[in-house]
């Protein structure tokens, strides 16, 4: 392995170890660290299905941020379930996987935004969150990792333990609005991007942002944008 890895485990659990690090548990919302030429070995947990979202890099300035900012004798990050960090390991992957003009620009813009989110965990900022607080984290969390599916929101409130009534009233508490109005603001903002950024068709843009058709994308998008997809992609001189 020649380049260094940020490995994020979105769902799963397992073992991991490197050549100079024991073997320690990994838990879903962690994230693995990967040097060039250190071996290591990641176990996931038998029966228990895993999703691993994994970037790899290389270059100066990224390489001396990552040296500088972490120690391969802490390879394992305990993220928890931050939203932050799973949206920009899919904007990206994403941004790559598009590979449209500038995308090597704006994924390196990307990559020095998440390299300095994992430092400031690493500082605890975001830590000592309460019961409740991180509740809402992990909800917003799983509607992150899969807000392009048809997601049922009473399974997101079984999945952080609360009932339907009491999770949408403390989101809202917490949020500002409602489960719904929070996964539509994701589907909408990911199809503003893809809009702007890529050529792909407004059918597939429905398809990739959890829309079951392109007129339900055109009747949420045109209402909380005030333009319709077409009108907002000409803008941008698509």
């Amino acid at each position: 392995m020649s380049a260094y890895y940020i490995v994020l485990l979105a769902k799963g659990a397992g073992q991991f170890e490197t050549a100079i690090c024991t073997e320690m548990p990994v838990d879903e919302g962690n994230v693995l660290l990967l040097y060039p030429g250190l071996w290591h070995l990641y176990k996931p947990k038998a029966g228990i299905e895993g999703i691993l979202y994994w970037i790899g890099f290389n270059g100066k300035q990224a390489e001396a941020l990552f040296e500088k900012s972490f120690s391969k004798q802490q390879p394992l990050l305990q993220a928890g379930y931050n939203n932050d960090i799973l949206a920009l390991f899919k904007k990206i992957i994403d941004t790559a996987s598009w590979a449209e003009k500038g995308w090597e620009r704006l994924s390196a813009a990307y990559l020095f935004q998440l390299l300095t989110i994992l430092y400031l965990h690493q500082l605890d900022i975001f830590r000592g969150k309460n019961e409740q607080a991180y509740k809402i984290e992990k909800a917003k969390y799983l509607m992150q990792d899969a807000f392009n599916e048809q997601v049922q929101i009473t399974l997101i409130a079984r999945q952080v333990n609360m009932c339907y009534s009491a999770f949408g009233k403390l989101f809202k508490q917490q949020t500002g609005m409602s489960p719904g109005s929070y996964l539509l603001m994701l589907r909408i903002e990911k199809a503003k991007e893809l809009l702007a950024g890529t050529t792909l068709t407004i059918e597939q843009i429905a398809h990739e942002t959890g829309f079951s058709s392109i007129q339900y994308l055109s009747k949420f998008f045109t209402k909380k944008v005030k333009k319709t997809p077409s009108a907002y992609r000409r803008s941008w001189g698509k």
